[in-house]
């Protein structure tokens, strides 16, 4: 929806000339890498995350790689190696205070951070898949809610999770730490999720978006089984579900909100 894999300026880096290095941190199935080497053919874009994505072999540019790390960790990389950092759609990451830190520590002076999270979607209609919501409070019971504060409950009225977004979290974290990051920015953007947009702009964002809800859905699996105590084969059977009933876009007209964050190293 808004064209672009990115808010920040990224090509007005080093004199117009555009970024040199750039780091997806927890870069997940490496569709963000990938594209943006394309974007970006004279930068070096390098995706960490805890395995490699599932397509490697394929066409991959040269300017693109990935290394295997945990990125609640040390960074792998020396101090001021890249001129932009980015952590994109990672919820079940909750403390961030040494990852914000080390993103710091490997910016050159002058480099971009750049954060995207997403609040859990929402019907125009009123309406959600009974497989949505059996999904989100299954993320509830894992323990997997980030609540505004201490006093809210882990589950709303209606069973569903009081909060496991943590797109409200990141723009106060970047702005509450003034001697890390300066000129600050943010921006929302609803997308719809399904084929239920009048337009085709609309349509395409709602097939990508369908496609990444069962991902990031997908990304809740092992705190499901692990902490959740679900059974492997049922939460393959309620995702599967979930994407069943995301094939009619139009009965539920679902959207979320994607919430962008970007800084200045200070």
């Amino acid at each position: 929806m808004i064209g672009s894999n990115y808010t920040a300026p990224l090509p007005q880096l080093n004199s117009g000339k555009g970024p040199k290095d750039i780091l997806d941190v927890a870069s997940g199935s490496g569709i963000w890498v990938i594209e943006i080497a394309q974007e970006f053919p004279q930068s070096q874009v390098v995706g960490i995350d805890l395995s490699m994505p599932g397509f490697l072999g394929q066409n991959i540019p040269e300017n693109a790689s990935f290394i295997v790390a945990d990125v609640t960790k040390y960074f792998p990389f020396e101090d001021a190696s890249f001129d932009v950092v980015q952590m994109r759609i990672v919820p079940s990451i909750n403390e961030r205070t040494l990852i914000y830190q080390e993103i710091h520590r490997v910016l050159r002076p002058g480099g971009i951070i750049q954060l995207v999270e997403l609040s859990p979607p929402v019907s125009r209609k009123g309406i959600r898949p009974p497989a949505l919501d059996e999904i989100d409070q299954a993320v509830a019971r894992g323990g997997h809610v980030h609540k505004k504060d201490e006093n809210e409950p882990l589950l709303d009225g209606d069973g569903r999770p009081a909060y496991w977004s943590i797109a409200s979290q990141i723009a106060p974290a970047i702005h509450g730490a003034p001697s890390m990051w300066t000129n600050v920015h943010e921006k929302k953007i609803g997308v719809p999720i399904g084929v239920w947009a009048s337009d085709e702009v609309g349509q395409e964002a709602g097939r990508i978006m369908k496609r990444q809800t069962i991902e990031l859905y997908n990304g809740f699996r092992p705190n499901l089984i692990d902490v959740g105590g679900m059974a492997e084969d049922k939460v393959d059977e309620i995702i599967a579900k979930l994407t069943d009933e995301l094939e009619d876009g139009q009965k539920w007209q679902l959207e979320t909100l994607y919430d962008f964050i970007w800084a200045v190293k200070a």
